[in-house]
């Protein structure tokens, strides 16, 4: 933990539409994380009335501004306050895989490590037109600086996710010293959604600030090319970025959605990765 805790610092956006309900995630997250014996920033979130988001007509597009702003808050406090190297930043709707802790250092190193699968030498052209074996190609240990190097500027730890998207040739893997069955680091396409736990480096966090913070948001409702200001547009697809799987991470199957669709996604994504006595 030593190290776990000398490297990240972890936020949680705390926020709700009533003070009961918003006081009661407070309690259960504080909960995981003691369990977990890990210090975390809560943040009480950015309200409807904040004059970054109140004059925004459409309910919706205001409460997806609200939370977006309310993980950069949190991303802008990490950048300018913090003298950790890494962040991890989570919503209060989450459960924690009880082997979160245990992974924690590997989904660390994975932040700056090498990808075996792309092992390549200064032999590899000249071995395979000779057919001659090359003792590199078949251990990629003995000639790691030759293999890609895989600094992320981001890690998706929990997100939604309703189907094995380990078997899908769109998350191509990320072979490492730190993978293994129940922990694999895959690349992902635009078509994820979810931010209920991510890890980003002092590089990437100062990097959105600068793109997003300040009028990105206004500039959206007259510049349609714009990205739309939404956590999972912008934060999660921002850089050079990797999901973890299986989940370490998942949504706890209590919030309710005012649309069907939604509701009925976010209940097969708790369902797919959900095991009783597995998570906390």
């Amino acid at each position: 933990m030593s190290k776990v805790n000398d490297e990240i610092d972890f936020y949680c956006l705390n926020y709700t539409a009533t003070p009961e309900e918003k006081n009661k995630r407070r309690i259960e997250m504080e909960k995981k994380f003691n369990h977990f014996d890990i210090p975390i920033h809560f943040y009480s979130g950015v309200s409807l009335n904040d004059n970054r988001v109140s004059f925004v007509e459409d309910e919706g597009v205001k409460r997806v501004w609200s939370i977006c702003y309310g993980h950069l808050d949190m991303i802008n406090h990490f950048a300018n306050h913090s003298d950790k190297e890494y962040a991890i930043f989570c919503e209060d709707d989450i459960i924690i895989h009880k082997q979160f802790i245990e992974k924690l250092t590997n989904i660390l190193n994975v932040m700056n490590c090498y990808d075996k699968s792309t092992l390549i030498t200064p032999f590899c052209i000249e071995d395979a037109q000779s057919n001659r074996s090359n003792p590199f190609i078949s251990d990629p240990k003995l000639n790691e600086n030759w293999c890609k190097k895989y600094k992320l500027d981001l890690l998706l730890i929990g997100y939604l996710c309703s189907n094995p998207v380990d078997t899908y040739s769109n998350f191509p893997e990320i072979t490492t010293e730190y993978s293994s069955n129940t922990l694999k680091f895959l690349e992902y396409d635009e078509d994820t959604w979810g931010a209920q736990m991510y890890m980003i480096s002092k590089t990437q966090a100062k990097t959105l600030i600068l793109k997003y913070f300040s009028d990105y948001a206004s500039r959206t409702l007259t510049d349609k090319s714009l990205i739309p200001f939404s956590a999972d547009w912008l934060i999660t697809k921002d850089g050079k970025r990797a999901m973890i799987y299986p989940l370490m991470v998942i949504e706890n199957g209590d919030s309710i959605y005012t649309d069907e669709g939604q509701m009925n996604s976010r209940i097969n994504c708790f369902n797919f990765s959900y095991k009783p006595n597995t998570f906390i």
